[in-house]
């Protein structure tokens, strides 16, 4: 299976599991995560051009 979807912006996120953050250890997944294929709502949406959106 292909991931869509950039990776790059995984390297701004903590670890889901980080010994420092004890709390991680009871939250972190214990096995290993499924990849699931992307829905047509998760591939397609709104398209509002280039520019910048703002205010008014």
């Amino acid at each position: 299976m292909t991931l869509i979807y950039p990776t790059a912006s995984n390297a701004a996120h903590p670890a889901r599991l980080s010994p420092a953050y004890r709390s991680t250890i009871k939250r972190s997944p214990s096995k290993p995560l499924i990849p699931m294929r992307h829905t047509l709502s998760e591939l397609t949406g709104p398209v509002y051009g280039h520019e910048t959106v703002r205010e008014n």
